[in-house]
């Protein structure tokens, strides 16, 4: 984008390169008859001498010498925009971004049709993080070279993105994807854009017509799925899977999707376990596969085949770290600590220059609360101290790591020093700021956080995440009226905040208040995220407040299927009252001393261990 006040600058340095000529050569008038063509192909001709001995610099990297050239150029032919783009290019190398953008201003003012001047405005702007200049920069380049790449028409949809011009992005792709020759690569792309900004009907939109050209393309099939796990309907990732894989029998691809899905969304092991071995056997050969089969085959208890898969593994020296990580997380996912911390051990010992930071992070933290659960609090500690910062280079993630830890241990003026440190450092991060109301809420010091919170929302009164905090401080203060109000209005904001819906829901069940009404706000806040464990506990909670107990054991059930530790405790302690309800008083028992195990008061829930009788 041309700013006006630049004009006036850009006509006063041209109108002082014609000085300098006159200078050089006398007023004009002052030349005979005759002369004055003779005189202009002399200028011609030295500014092209010049300007080759200016590239010549450039060339050689020589920056200094080919603007001096290149400057002396300009006296000579002050209109040569060919003069000026080589003047902003050989500023742009030199790190002096506004001279360049300066003269390539310049370029495109004397020939607007120069398409590399425009080039190297986008270029710049893009720089500067002037993303709307940058983009009528990179418009004008396309509008002038027609036939440009596909990279560029991706870019200049991305500076929509960027700046929520989502509809204007849209028609750039689809403008481009129209004709009926496009590459499949191309569609797929688009359609990756657009299901990344969440217009995921018009990404499928692209992907079907993928499929119907191309049935045997499976990235299209896969990308379909992907979409539907985006928008949690699992089942419609798989059916669509299964269409693909019903065009294309035994197609790898397709089957380790099918099993990934089963896996990582649906917790279901035996049918991950039933498609990764069909993609074994349809020849898929990768080792990572075996890795992945022996983890599974342990989660679901199939200890025989996991054991044998796993010792087969070994002798054959394919055992790396991530192999003993994915081991580890196995058995903490099976309560067995003992074991997991033995294979996070195992795996740490091997090298580690080909595992990316953000899995060393996973790894140290199931290593460390294996540590945790085995009564090894110190060693936890030190682990993430002195190991993983040695290990991992993004420093801020392990001081996280290492407050998440003081928080489970419940060290919480260690914690809220980290956290006070790392917001500090970057005030703007919602996820330390987060962290740190967690940190006094969980030490009781209500009135630091809520001051906290109010401050921020001064400055930012529409931020819903704000909001959502400052509920939980109020119920955590039993100020119930103050409590209902801040999530009311979240819910206000936006009808579809599952959170919101889930904690107002939650604390109407406590207070005896709403329960119908609550139990609508939970089945809603289910259906948005129906993996949540936290969520899936509320509903549940939610039937047996209502005294139907059959469900309310149904749904809380499946919240221990896919709650994490920090949620077991509460989530098992429901559980233990639901079971009482329905007479079974050993299970109910058992559900009662795993709450204590995750956390609980023991002295709140042993009268109810003792009530059982066993």
């Amino acid at each position: 984008m041309l700013h006006s006040g630049k004009n006036l600058y850009s006509a006063a340095l041209i109108g002082s390169a014609l000085w300098a000529v006159l200078i050089l050569f006398g007023c004009a008038a002052t030349v005979p008859k005759g002369t004055a063509k003779g005189i202009n192909e002399q200028l011609t001709r030295k500014s092209v001498d010049l300007f080759v001995e200016g590239k010549s610099a450039e060339i050689r990297k020589d920056y200094g010498k080919a603007l001096a050239f290149y400057f002396e150029a300009l006296q000579y032919d002050p209109r040569n925009d060919d003069i000026m783009l080589a003047l902003a290019r050989v500023f742009a190398s030199s790190g002096k971004i506004k001279s360049a953008e300066y003269f390539a201003e310049m370029t495109v003012q004397v020939k607007p049709a120069n398409a590399d001047g425009w080039r190297m405005l986008q270029t710049l702007y893009q720089q500067e993080g002037d993303i709307p200049s940058a983009a009528e920069a990179l418009e004008m380049y396309i509008k002038l070279k027609p036939e440009t790449s596909f990279s560029d028409v991706v870019r200049l949809s991305r500076y929509y993105f960027a700046m929520k011009m989502k509809n204007r992005a849209k028609s750039i792709l689809l403008a481009r994807i129209k004709r009926p020759n496009t590459p499949d690569g191309e569609l797929n792309d688009v359609a990756g854009l657009l299901a990344m900004n969440g217009m995921t009907d018009d990404a499928l939109s692209v992907l079907r017509r993928m499929v119907e050209r191309t049935p045997a393309n499976a990235d299209a099939w896969v990308g379909m799925s992907d979409i539907y796990n985006q928008l949690d309907q699992d089942q419609k990732a798989i059916d669509i899977l299964d269409q693909g894989l019903a065009k294309n029998p035994g197609n790898q691809h397709l089957l380790l999707s099918i099993g990934n899905t089963y896996m990582f969304k649906l917790h279901n092991w035996e049918s991950a376990i039933t498609y990764f071995e069909k993609a074994r056997a349809a020849g898929f050969s990768n080792p990572n596969i075996l890795k992945t089969l022996s983890a599974l085959y342990f989660n679901a208890r199939k200890d025989k085949e996991a054991l044998a898969l796993r010792d087969s593994i070994i002798t054959r020296g394919e055992d790396d770290a991530s192999f003993y990580f994915s081991l580890g997380k196995s058995m903490n996912y099976l309560d067995l600590y003992s074991e997991a911390a033995d294979y996070y051990r195992k795996g740490f010992d091997k090298p580690l220059d080909k595992i990316a930071d953000e899995y060393k992070l996973k790894a140290y933290a199931g290593y460390a609360r294996a540590l945790i659960r085995l009564d090894k609090k110190d060693e936890a500690v030190r682990l993430i101290q002195e190991d993983a910062v040695k290990n991992i280079k993004a420093t801020e993630q392990v001081k996280t790591l290492e407050g998440r830890i003081y928080l489970e241990l419940r060290r919480y003026d260690d914690a809220i020093a980290i956290f006070e440190f790392l917001s500090g450092s970057d005030p703007d991060n919602t996820l330390y700021f987060g962290l740190l109301t967690q940190a006094y809420n969980s030490a009781g010091k209500y009135d630091i956080s809520e001051a906290k919170l109010l401050e921020r929302l001064k400055s930012d009164p529409d931020n819903t995440g704000y909001l959502m905090q400052l509920g939980i401080v109020y119920d955590a203060q039993k100020n119930f009226p103050k409590a209902e109000n801040a999530l009311r209005l979240v819910i206000k904001k936006e009808p579809d905040n599952a959170l919101a819906l889930n904690n107002l829901a939650y604390m109407y069940m406590e207070n005896g208040k709403n329960l119908s009404r609550a139990l609508e706000m939970a089945k809603k806040a289910t259906s948005l995220d129906p993996r949540n464990g936290a969520f899936l506990d509320t509903l549940g909670w939610g039937f047996y407040r209502k005294r139907n107990y059959h469900e309310a054991r149904k749904y809380i059930e499946q919240a221990l299927k896919y709650s994490d530790n920090q949620d077991k405790g509460v989530i098992y302690d429901h559980y233990g009252d639901v079971l009482a309800r329905l007479e079974m008083k050993n299970d109910a028992d058992d559900a009662y001393k795993s709450a204590i195990k995750y956390g609980e008061d023991k002295a709140r829930i042993q009268p109810k261990i003792d009530s059982m009788g066993r």
